[in-house]
């Protein structure tokens, strides 16, 4: 294959399984982004349960984290494991996101209203471990779960910068 035809097919996967990465998101992240980041155009994955936010016209407004741990080791809400997602602007998370989950509608509604989602905005994610955080009343099992998770979501993305977290299973 000629040089050039190898690279615009590189290209190309890239821009294919970065496009696949964004579509895997639920459309509650999307949504949300727009809210958190009023220029938000789109998300691009640039490492393993990261990705870049950006403006319509390609700049890093900010950067997403997702999970890394598997279904299975996720903390169990009322119904199930509840999806969460962290948007940093900067050093500085902005917003907890909610994905997938199982919960009733009107409790996480609760959950929403209540302000326990804001209770991390303006840690950076080395303070979200530690940041005292209040579980809603009514809505505990859910709080619970959402608690647990962002915190083990930041130590996790905090040991995968350091290099210190093992690969997937």
């Amino acid at each position: 294959m000629p040089p050039l035809r190898k690279l615009s097919s590189a290209v190309l996967t890239a821009a294919g399984i970065a496009a696949a990465a964004a579509s895997e998101l639920p459309e509650a992240f999307h949504t949300e982004l727009k809210t958190l980041f009023p220029e938000y155009g789109s998300v691009t994955r640039t490492g393993r349960g990261v990705c870049s936010i950006r403006s319509a016209d390609g700049r890093e407004l900010g950067r997403l984290y997702l999970e890394l741990a598997p279904e299975s080791e996720k903390t169990t809400g009322y119904n199930g494991p509840i999806e969460v997602a962290l948007a940093v602007r900067g050093d500085r998370t902005v917003g907890v996101l909610i994905g997938k989950n199982r919960e009733t509608p009107g409790f996480m509604r609760h959950v929403v209203r209540r302000g326990l989602l804001k209770q991390w905005n303006g840690a950076t994610l080395s303070e979200v471990g530690d940041r005292p955080v209040d579980a809603v009343t009514g809505a505990t099992m859910s709080s619970n779960a959402i608690i647990t998770d962002v915190r083990r979501l930041a130590a996790d993305h905090q040991k995968s910068a350091s290099g210190t977290v093992p690969e997937p299973r």
